[in-house]
């Protein structure tokens, strides 16, 4: 076959990082928020419980309600269109927003195809907000969540939101707000001078451990690190950009390595294989991609057990979601073998 090329060149997207203790407050929320995943954080499920315990009244009620409604993916979307990175300047900034624009940039980004709808949603036009329920549908807390927000008078959320970002930096924050911006400002330093070599889609790949090749609508990739979500990797969309919120590395997070300390992400890989149904999943995975619905019948057990594995093997990337069909994670099977390797062999052991 002969073929004339007459088409463009395959453009790759551009790169940048952003970080902040406002990202940090707002993921926090996320975590405290999400008691499913608690388990599989780095910091433990008792943690997160005896933290709950200790917040003020005030606290704790606008914790219940960002959890019943998802606000914390409010609160990621703005602070994304807001551009800020200092809790007051967020908090004002959101206050003078217009209820519409304020219910724009709360709406999801589900692509280009559905803007207009998002655009006639967030104005109160009810055929839109339907179309936009629907396309969203494949994420199970979308249609909720839009519904919320097309229906939610927005200067008490305002005031809802206001209250639980200042009482989150207030109570979990500002302790240790020296350390974790001493932690981010490491990483971020770290990470642009070791990676000044590689292409964008090397960088993402090294840090999310996701391959992710550019998109036809997708400009800027924003990579944002955390400390508070640590082991996984949170992707997101706006219009023309994908954003990665990624954990920082383990030597941003201890200044001073332990020489005989395995990394903590060798313990997650082994932790994910020390169990015999998650070595099932992966053997069953291996033969062909497979749904939860599925691996819940051939594994003979309730979706909510195989859900709960599904999670720690994907903390450890030894599992992807491609879809809703769940399959093999290569890379991170690869790299948790060399991991082991890498680490036994360190010759700095005193």
């Amino acid at each position: 076959m002969h073929l004339l090329d007459w088409g463009m060149e395959r453009h790759t997207y551009q790169v940048r990082w952003d970080q902040s203790l406002l990202w940090e407050t707002v993921l926090g929320i996320a975590a405290v928020t999400y008691t499913e995943i608690h388990p599989t954080l780095e910091t433990t499920t008792s943690y997160w419980k005896n933290s709950s315990q200790s917040f003020s009244n005030t606290l704790q009620l606008t914790l219940e309600e960002a959890k019943q409604h998802n606000l914390w993916k409010t609160l990621l979307h703005l602070v994304f269109y807001s551009q800020s990175h200092d809790v007051k300047a967020f908090l004002e900034w959101m206050q003078r927003l217009d209820p519409k624009i304020f219910r724009y940039h709360a709406l999801p980004y589900l692509g280009e195809e559905w803007e207009d709808a998002r655009k006639q949603a967030a104005q109160g036009d009810e055929v839109a907000v339907t179309t936009l329920v629907q396309a969203g549908k494949q994420n199970p807390m979308f249609p909720s969540y839009i519904r919320h927000m097309t229906e939610v008078e927005i200067d008490p959320l305002k005031e809802k939101l206001n209250l639980l970002v200042e009482h989150w930096y207030q109570e979990v924050i500002a302790p240790h707000a020296s350390w974790l911006n001493e932690i981010l400002e490491r990483e971020i330093h770290s990470r642009e001078s070791r990676m000044e070599s590689l292409t964008s889609e090397q960088i993402v790949e090294e840090l999310t451990g996701i391959a992710y090749t550019p998109e036809p609508s997708v400009y800027e990739v924003v990579l944002i690190p955390h400390i508070v979500y640590r082991p996984w990797t949170i992707q997101g969309s706006a219009q023309g950009t994908r954003i990665f919120y990624y954990p920082v590395s383990d030597e941003s997070l201890f200044v001073k390595e332990d020489p005989y300390a395995p990394p903590s992400t060798l313990i997650r890989f082994h932790k994910a294989l020390g169990d015999e149904k998650r070595l099932r999943i992966l053997k069953m995975l291996q033969q062909k991609h497979r749904s939860l619905q599925e691996l819940a019948e051939g594994m003979n057990l309730p979706k909510t057990t195989v859900h709960h594995h599904l999670r720690m093997l994907r903390s450890a990337h030894l599992v992807e979601l491609n879809g809703n069909q769940f399959c093999i994670g290569m890379r991170g099977l690869e790299r948790g073998g060399r991991g082991l390797q890498a680490f036994l062999e360190k010759e700095d052991v005193l």
